[in-house]
């Protein structure tokens, strides 16, 4: 009976050393990294140039944990006016041509942060076509119209097609 009691206590013993090993390998839990990524890609330090025209673009983030740790992120703008965060966090709206500075910072260690310039551009319109128009308002075949120098006044319909 006592040895039984001693074979016991024993194993009881192994067991609780076992698992304060394996408790002690395991690693905190922690953020260890941070990125930004745009089409699933990681924006570099040139940072990130769209246009305007788009109305909205939506951005991701890559965190490495360890342990059991939350991956998400928070998303802000320093200059809302010209981007701001939609409610759902990871959309971006873009109101005004100009820059700003979006950082994701991560739920579980609010020191653990990635900022990009983001660069809105302006909608630049496209000039499609231009054709000279008679009095008609009909094209002059190849654009080539003659005037008479000696009259004082001429008319000139113009027609322009812009794209943007």
């Amino acid at each position: 009976m006592k040895k039984l009691k001693i074979l016991v206590i024993a194993l009881v013993l192994t067991a609780l050393c076992a698992g304060f090993a394996a408790c002690r390998d395991k690693a905190p839990a922690a953020v260890e990294s941070i990125k930004i990524t745009y089409n699933g890609s990681a924006v570099g330090s040139e940072g990130l140039t769209v246009n305007l025209a788009r109305e909205a673009i939506a951005l991701d983030v890559e965190i490495k944990v360890t342990g059991e740790c939350s991956e998400e992120a928070t998303f802000t703008s320093s200059a809302p006016e010209i981007a701001s965060i939609s409610e759902t966090g990871k959309t971006v709206l873009l109101h005004a041509a100009g820059k700003t500075e979006i950082t994701a910072t991560a739920a579980a260690d609010t020191s653990k942060k990635d900022t990009i310039t983001l660069t809105v551009e302006p909608i630049v319109p496209e000039v499609v076509s231009i054709a000279i128009l008679d009095e008609n308002g009909a094209p002059y075949e190849n654009g080539k119209f003659q005037v008479d120098l000696a009259e004082k006044s001429f008319k000139v319909s113009v027609s322009v097609e812009v794209r943007g």
